[in-house]
């Protein structure tokens, strides 16, 4: 399936219909959910799997659209699975003030109307800030207005067809996976539906290539290409790794947030400098070059690292910067940068660190990319006279992943 066409039946049938007739003598594939999806109790089970099957969705901007929660949802779940997003609407329609506009009435009916302080009523898949993050979200995307006479929409439909093709190459084998690797979750994570092969090999390119600020992996993308590499062993891919100019040289990284684990992080540092040796193990970001791109030192230190320990205390999701928002939502944050860049990788193994009583974060506590730490087996190290036990727990457990990459 090539296009998913979202939109609200109130008001933008005819639009809609058109589209689907338009890209249609063109050649491509589409889902309007009025024809080709039946009513039913599945319903948005329904709609969420024509969206993953599709490569491009298409949201038509209109006053219902925008106060409908229901297009809400569809659109963050397609937000959340790194669909390729384009915008259109009629050209008379400013799609700016309508958005605007529709933002203060969507916040203000529902502070109004008593409903629930984070969720709609009977609507579980989405909450009043994912809306308000919607709405941020489209004021930026890539939007296309189409003009109401035929000449002039036969030109905007045909340089809409353009970008769609030229969006669509990169995002197909990002559908590709994405269907296999919902396909393994669904089915207990079966290792029968792991990639091998060339298939695996081309994943491996794809992640190590891909932009994630236009399409990002999704969390379930890297732990299937993960949970692939690690399953077939490295002896498959590692010549194509270095054809990729992607070096392992068998390091530690520690990562950490110093207003938050300084003192455990530089006491574990010492630890394993003991065993493991000085040149082994990396520390502190401090050793980056002032001016040096941070995200592209980060890249390059990891791609020399085949574990990488991430130190969790109790600050580690709540640290907040000085304008008073978490740091984890910042995408320049500099811990954020290197677990992100860490769970990409299929060739290295990361273990979350758990300082005391610590508890793992929550999926719905970290940013998209930061989810899939929450499926990695976490070890608990305390801060008083079991240190050195835990430690040692730990070592033997570094010790063991080194063997298997």
């Amino acid at each position: 399936m090539d296009i998913f066409i979202c939109y609200s039946r109130r008001d933008a049938r005819n639009v809609a219909m058109q589209l689907s007739f338009s890209l249609g003598q063109m050649g491509f594939s589409t889902l309007v959910d009025a024809e080709g999806i039946p009513t039913s109790d599945n319903f948005w089970v329904e709609i969420q799997a024509g969206i993953l099957e599709s490569d491009i969705f298409l949201f038509v901007i209109t006053e219902q659209a925008l106060i409908s929660p229901y297009l809400h949802m569809e659109l963050l779940f397609a937000r959340r699975h790194s669909k390729r997003i384009i915008t259109v609407s009629e050209e008379q329609v400013d799609t700016i003030d309508l958005i605007n506009s529709a933002h203060h009435n969507v916040i203000k009916q529902f502070s109004n109307n008593n409903f629930n302080s984070t969720k709609f009523s009977n609507l579980t898949d989405i909450s009043i800030r994912d809306i308000d993050d919607n709405f941020g979200y489209l004021q930026f995307v890539r939007h296309y207005a189409l003009a109401s006479e035929v000449g002039s929409y036969d030109r905007d439909i045909n340089a809409l067809a353009s970008v769609i093709r030229e969006e669509q190459i990169p995002a197909q084998l990002h559908t590709q996976l994405l269907t296999q690797a919902t396909k393994w979750n669904t089915n207990g994570r079966n290792p029968d539906n792991l990639l091998r092969g060339q298939e695996l090999r081309n994943a491996v390119q794809w992640i190590h290539s891909v932009d994630i600020n236009s399409i990002p992996p999704t969390p379930l993308q890297i732990a299937y290409i993960n949970a692939s590499h690690r399953t077939n062993g490295k002896s498959l891919i590692e010549k194509w790794m270095r054809r990729l100019g992607i070096s392992q040289n068998d390091r530690i990284f520690i990562s950490y947030r110093r207003d938050d684990s300084k003192e455990v992080s530089a006491a574990l540092y010492g630890k394993l400098i003991q065993h493991f040796g000085k040149v082994r193990v990396f520390f502190d970001t401090r050793t980056i070059p002032v001016g040096a791109d941070f995200a592209e030192k980060i890249s390059e230190t990891l791609n020399r690292c085949s574990v990488f320990l991430v130190v969790i205390g109790q600050e580690w999701v709540s640290t907040e910067d000085e304008h008073g928002k978490k740091r984890l939502e910042n995408p320049k944050d500099w811990v954020r940068l290197e677990v992100t860049t860490a769970l990409q990788n299929p060739d290295i193994v990361v273990i979350p660190i758990l300082v005391n009583h610590t508890a793992m974060p929550r999926q719905t506590d970290l940013p998209d990319l930061l989810r899939e730490l929450t499926y990695r087996n976490a070890m608990t190290i305390r801060n008083d006279h079991h240190f050195s036990g835990d430690v040692q727990e730990l070592i033997d457990v570094v010790e063991g992943a080194r063997k298997l990459i």
